[in-house]
């Protein structure tokens, strides 16, 4: 008779791939892994609070095992809806939000959501994944579902300095892709933020004032020191 724990990693995407060819992060989400983020739970839930997110209709892209969803839901929002791409992820992100929400099995660049239907959209460590192309498809599609003064809260991995030269960047790049059989492709810090900041919603009352919430970056933890973010509304 299969355990509880052995159950539970049969339900995870790529369950059926064997360790050394399934992409890392659910390899880590077999061995009992729940926070799969960058920054860790601290940073995810540091952003979450900076969002305003009681009595806020919030979506979220590619909640995964449904961690942040279950956050985001013991807050109070008036709605929520995930964006999982992956059936069985989808299925289990479903179940967390149901009777207050919903999760859509749908790519994050084509939601199928309405235009302006969102106070709050959240993705975390999932940019990372994607080339340039498709982050730019996955911030245009956040900018187009979010209302006026909306907030899009992001979480994920950027090279620094900013100055690092392309081609140890793309080495660094293919050397991670290879690690964790994720396409991973981290951005400098700054050209994610300028990406962020074409794809902007039409702006709106922030409730965090004019420069919108703070942003973190791994440097400035803990030392009292914060900069404004590039996707803010």
């Amino acid at each position: 008779m299969a355990t509880h724990s052995e159950s539970l990693a049969e339900a995870l995407p790529f369950a059926d791939r064997p360790v050394e060819k399934a992409p890392g992060h659910w390899v880590l989400a077999r061995a009992g892994k729940t926070v799969l983020r960058p920054g860790g739970l601290a940073l995810s839930t540091w952003a979450l609070k900076r969002a305003v997110l009681p009595g806020s209709d919030v979506v979220e892209f590619a909640p995964g095992l449904g961690v942040t969803a279950s956050a985001i839901i013991g807050v109070g929002p008036a709605s929520y809806i995930g964006v999982e791409r992956d059936p069985n992820a989808s299925a289990r992100v479903d179940a967390i939000a149901s009777g207050v929400g919903r999760c859509v099995n749908a790519d994050a660049a084509q939601t199928g959501l309405p235009d302006e239907s969102a106070d709050v959209v959240v993705g975390e460590a999932m940019l990372s994944m994607q080339g340039e192309k498709a982050k730019r498809a996955i911030m245009s599609e956040a900018a187009r579902i979010l209302r006026p003064g909306g907030r899009y809260v992001i979480h994920e991995l950027a090279m620094r300095p900013d100055t690092i030269p392309e081609e140890p960047a793309t080495e660094i790049r293919r050397a991670l892709a290879r690690a964790i059989n994720v396409n991973a492709r981290p951005s400098h810090g700054r050209r994610l933020e300028a990406s962020a900041r074409r794809c902007r919603p039409r702006r709106g009352r922030d409730p965090h004032g004019p420069h919108g919430p703070a942003q973190a970056r791994p440097h400035d933890r803990g030392r009292g020191r914060s900069r404004s973010p590039a996707h803010h509304a």
